[in-house]
């Protein structure tokens, strides 16, 4: 009986990840149709942060897109300011700021972003930078 109901379980993640990526695979039939069946090679992203206080005490980072909370814990654990604040949604929202394992995993924030796993690297590298 226990083996029935993992293998069932198992058969509702496996369904509710493909029906995700069904869906992301429709969001994007619909990019393509609103951009005329162009996908740009490239997007300009506005980071910025302020900072209060003597012997970095303090720091604001903000980000144009949501910043999952794994993001969040890495760079504050990096972080040379002794108060950490991240922001989303600064200057914009171009989308999830998806992590190489939400990717993999098939999460809903991977499926319906327009950032691509590569782009993550580079954002994270721009925030660690704004946090030294």
């Amino acid at each position: 009986m226990s083996n029935r109901i993992e293998d069932h379980s198992q058969n509702l993640v496996e369904k509710r990840r493909l029906e995700l990526a069904l869906y992301g695979l429709k969001m994007w039939v619909q990019t393509l149709d609103v951009n005329e069946e162009n996908i740009p090679d490239s997007v300009d992203m506005e980071f910025g942060a302020i900072y209060f206080g003597d012997d970095k005490k303090f720091a604001l980072v903000w980000a144009p897109g949501e910043i999952l909370a794994e993001t969040g814990i890495a760079l504050k654990e990096i972080s040379a300011y002794k108060h950490t604040f991240l922001s989303g949604y600064g200057n914009g929202y171009l989308g999830y700021f998806s992590t190489p394992e939400s990717y993999r995993s098939l999460d809903y924030e991977a499926n319906f972003t327009p950032i691509s796993q590569d782009s993550y690297y580079e954002i994270e590298k721009v925030m660690k930078e704004l946090l030294q």
